[in-house]
C-alpha cells in the first residue's frame, strides 16, 4: 500500500490539526481491536491444531528412533548390498552421516580447559576467537561532547517524530 504524505499547510488551524490527531487515534484503536480479534482467532486455531501436530511429531520421532536402531542392526536386510538407501511403496529411506561436530573428549574437559589447552599450544592459538567490540551504551552514558566523539569517528544521532498514542480507556 502506498503511503501518502500530507503537507503541513493542509491544516488551517490548530483545531483542524487536533481533529486529525484524534482521527488517527480512533483509527489506531480500531486497528488494535481488529488485530486483537484476529489474534484471538488465530491462537484458538493454533491451540486446537498444535496439540495434534505435537502428538504426531512425538509418535513419528519415536518410530524413527526404532527404525534407526533396526536399520543399523539389520543393515544387510534393510539395504541392498553396499548401499545405505532403500525404498518402500511410500518412501525412500537413507542412512546419512550428520555434520561433524566437536565435543569434549569426556566430562573432565570443560570449555575453559579446552580453550586454555588451545591457547597454550602455538599451533592451536589461531583457533581461539576473541571478539572485540565497542560498548556503545557505555560511550553514550559517558556523555562525550561532539568533538570527542568525532575524534573517534562517532556522532550521536536522534530523530524527532510526532507520535499519536490513543488513550486506552477509549478501547
Amino acid at each position: 500500500m502506498a503511503k501518502t504524505k500530507m503537507r503541513a499547510e493542509t491544516f488551517g488551524s490548530v483545531d483542524e490539526f487536533r481533529a486529525a490527531v484524534n482521527l488517527i487515534a480512533k483509527q489506531v484503536l480500531a486497528i488494535r481491536k481488529e488485530e486483537l480479534a484476529r489474534d484471538k482467532e488465530v491462537q484458538k486455531i493454533l491451540d486446537e491444531r498444535n496439540k495434534t501436530i505435537e502428538q504426531m511429531k512425538t509418535e513419528a520421532a519415536g518410530m524413527l528412533g526404532l527404525c534407526d536402531a533396526y536399520a543399523k542392526d539389520h543393515r544387510d536386510e534393510v539395504f541392498p548390498k553396499g548401499t545405505k538407501t532403500g525404498e518402500t511403496e511410500l518412501c525412500q529411506y537413507f542412512l546419512r552421516l550428520g555434520a561433524p561436530s566437536l565435543k569434549p573428549l569426556n566430562v573432565k574437559w570443560e570449555d575453559a580447559d579446552i580453550i586454555k589447552a588451545a591457547k597454550d599450544d602455538p599451533a592451536w592459538k589461531s583457533f581461539v576467537r576473541v571478539k572485540v567490540s565497542l560498548d556503545k551504551d557505555a560511550v553514550k552514558a559517558a556523555a562525550f561532547d561532539d568533538a570527542e566523539l568525532a575524534a573517534h569517528g562517532l556522532r550521536i544521532e536522534q530523530t524527532e517524530r510526532l507520535t499519536v498514542e490513543p488513550k486506552v480507556e477509549n478501547l
